[in-house]
């Protein structure tokens, strides 16, 4: 036993050696991410819905005359990234904000989300029909807001 503690560094009883190396501190595994992951899941769903909801709506207009299924996906492969990456810090965010009050949240999540959209839609010149993917966004904004609430401290009520 005397070998493995000398080789490992870990104490006799010490369950890993993250818990003795981090003295009792919780591992970063351990730490409520939730918040990031509903984020990301919601950047990429709210990417691909705002891609097909442009690509059918705006397909085969005056200024394009692309398939549908090509221009959703050309908008959902640039979109991805950044969709998924502005989900995970406003999950983020929401996390930093869970004892806030709630409509402070709810603007903390939407705006940014909203202004994440319009500078897209506007770097790619879509910045007259980029109201269409306004309701989505505040739509997984507040979805996002509600996942990453803190709990209430009431106790959990049992019927005797």
């Amino acid at each position: 036993m005397a070998k493995l503690e000398q080789r490992t560094g870990v104490e006799h009883g010490a369950t890993s050696f993250v818990e003795q190396r981090d003295h009792g501190l919780p591992h970063p595994s351990r730490v409520n991410n939730r918040g990031v992951r509903v984020g990301a899941q919601l950047g990429l769903l709210n990417t691909l819905f705002i891609a097909f909801a442009f690509g059918f709506a705006f397909a085969k207009s005056e200024e394009t005359q692309l398939s549908p299924w090509f221009l959703a996906l050309m908008i959902f492969a640039f979109g991805v990234v950044p969709g998924v990456v502005t989900g995970m810090l406003l999950g983020r965010i929401g996390i930093a904000l869970a004892r806030r009050h709630v409509v402070i949240r709810c603007i903390a999540l939407a705006v940014p989300a909203i202004g994440t959209m319009l500078g897209y839609a506007a770097f790619f010149g879509l910045a007259s029909r980029f109201a269409l993917g306004v309701i989505p966004t505040v739509v997984c904004a507040l979805i996002l807001e509600r996942a990453t609430r803190a709990r209430s401290d009431l106790p959990t009520a049992t019927v005797q």
